[in-house]
């Protein structure tokens, strides 16, 4: 579960529940190839296998069966390939099997407690493979829009919604409407760091258009100039792999795998001050953005 569903007691029972099957488990199957998928796998792996010694690749004895399972041909496909393969061979380490170019096509909970995960070949052609008797399963194969409250005709066709790119409005939707964040249609990867670029400029224009507004402007020419977004391109991802190593890159720049344990595998960037100070508190957007 890699989002809340329901109020938190929801999300809280159900860390619960996995976290006993964890405990126990010989065999893990985790769905996704993406960063949570990879940063997932790589933590049960050191969990419940440890890591390889030195001058090894796999620790020399696993305690469980931990697989990867993506529709791609490789892992992390917003980074380049030498760093996906770098992340292949440190969850390796970790005791975790990757496999490509393979689609969960469905989950059944069995009457002893475990999951069998139903597989099918992403290469055209191919059979199906055999399916995999889990004693835990963690989807982690992406994020579907929470769009199911807005009409039709502003939705794409990917249920997110139809975003003017650079002002964030929702033009079809008529005056004062904005959407910012992985829902909307206007950036192409999603992710936090487009959503924080973004509330500036939804905050910005939606004040011009209430003072506009209230001053009887509305829809005639303001003074001044929308703010504008602008998406980020460069390759930018951090991906911790267990819990000492890790890859990525930062507008195109390749992470040694200490840093990305600095920045991020320790705390998974969860630290208390941070998101106080910076998030909850405002002061990330406490001063209009020139």
């Amino acid at each position: 579960m890699m989002s809340v569903v329901g109020d938190t007691s929801v999300t809280t029972a159900a860390l619960d529940a996995m976290n006993a099957k964890l405990k126990a488990a010989k065999t893990v199957v985790v769905g996704g190839g993406g960063p949570s998928g990879v940063e997932t796998a790589g933590e049960i792996g050191e969990m419940l296998n440890g890591a390889a010694g030195w001058f090894a690749d796999r620790p020399a004895h696993p305690k469980a069966a931990v697989t990867l399972v993506t529709a791609s041909d490789r892992l992390l496909p917003l980074l380049r390939p030498a760093i996906a393969s770098q992340a292949e061979a440190m969850l390796r380490r970790v005791g975790v099997d990757v496999r490509y170019n393979t689609k969960i096509e469905s989950v059944a909970d069995d009457a002893d407690g475990a999951t069998t995960v139903h597989l099918s070949s992403a290469t055209a052609g191919a059979a199906p493979p055999e399916p995999i008797k889990a004693d835990a399963y963690v989807p982690a194969v992406g994020l579907a829009p929470n769009s199911g409250f807005v009409p039709a005709h502003l939705l794409d066709e990917r249920r997110r919604v139809k975003v003017n790119a650079k002002t964030l409005r929702v033009d079809g939707a008529g005056p004062r409407v904005y959407c910012v964040g992985d829902v909307g249609d206007h950036t192409p990867h999603g992710g936090i760091p487009d959503t924080y670029s973004g509330v500036p400029v939804l905050g910005a224009n939606m004040k011009r258009d209430c003072v506009a507004a209230a001053a009887g402007k509305e829809g005639a020419a303001v003074e001044g100039q929308d703010k504008e977004f602008t998406p980020l391109t460069k390759e930018a991802q951090i991906v911790p792999v267990g819990r000492s190593k890790g890859v990525g890159a930062i507008m195109g720049f390749k992470l040694p795998s200490i840093l990305i344990w600095l920045i991020k595998g320790r705390t998974f960037m969860l630290e208390p001050a941070f998101f106080v100070n910076m998030t909850y508190l405002g002061n990330l957007y406490k001063k209009e953005a020139k």
